[in-house]
């Protein structure tokens, strides 16, 4: 399946269905899709908006395409899922011992498993917070200054960066 307007349009009708049969159309949806490339383009638009969905509605079902996605080292159909749990604000559902098919993945991944920590991140989670917040991972700008913001509030700094931010010049 390829075609974005079709597949916007089900998603937008989905809201319209029962819980089970919106929930079966979004995993329909996911598991039919292709996408074109590895790049954030807006044919990864369905399956992020359908992960955002199911992530709401049955986070294990998700979880078991994810897996299956990881599996087939199906890079852009992991993306897509990944933000789409990104923006459902959901906790991580995989399982840690699974490779990630990208630099990519790993970064969003490691961005949502470090949104979701109680407490204190370890050493490792602040060096590939910093990282992604330099760049690595190839991901968006959004996804970079969260990353960012995340590493200035563990290291104490974010309050007095946003202070200097919002301080009105002296010229």
């Amino acid at each position: 399946m390829r075609h974005a307007a079709s597949a916007i349009w089900i998603i937008g009708y989905s809201h319209d269905l029962d819980e089970p049969t919106s929930r079966l159309l979004m995993e329909a949806l996911i598991d039919v899709w292709t996408v074109r490339d590895t790049e954030f383009h807006e044919d990864v638009v369905p399956v992020v908006t359908a992960a955002e969905r199911l992530a709401t509605f049955d986070p294990q079902r998700l979880r078991h395409r994810l897996s299956a996605a990881r599996a087939a080292v199906d890079d852009p159909i992991c993306k897509a899922i990944l933000i789409g749990l990104s923006r459902a604000g959901s906790p991580p559902i995989w399982s840690p011992d699974e490779a990630w098919p990208s630099d990519t993945c790993t970064a969003l991944a490691v961005l949502i498993e470090i949104r979701h920590a109680r407490g204190q991140i370890s050493e490792l989670q602040a060096q590939s917070i910093h990282d992604i917040a330099m760049g690595w991972g190839g991901l968006p700008d959004v996804y970079r200054l969260q990353a960012a913001w995340i590493a200035l509030r563990q290291d104490g700094s974010a309050r007095e960066l946003l202070a200097r931010v919002l301080a009105p010049d002296d010229i």
